[in-house]
């Protein structure tokens, strides 16, 4: 995973616990997946839910499962993944 690589250059023990943290966001989305904020400027149907301390979830509700886009850090240029906005 290309969030732990970068974190674990620096500290193993602190990207295992980024990731930690990621998945129990994503397990908490799970249970509410309309928790997250809807947004249409960035793709049609597209949600984001923030994961603290510092990443954002984008993701689509499909039927019975999430559909992950990304998982981004918060300082992310977001015109490198939604090209055009």
């Amino acid at each position: 995973m290309e969030i732990w690589s970068y974190i674990a250059s620096e500290s193993p023990d602190v990207a295992d616990q980024t990731i930690d943290g990621i998945y129990a966001g994503l397990a908490r989305l799970a249970l509410f997946p309309l928790a997250g904020r809807l947004r249409d400027e960035l793709s049609p149907g597209l949600r984001s839910y923030f994961i603290r301390p510092r990443h954002t979830v984008f993701y689509r509700v499909k039927e019975d499962r999430l559909e992950i886009a990304h998982v981004l850090h918060h300082a992310r240029d977001l015109s490198r993944f939604f090209p055009g906005h």
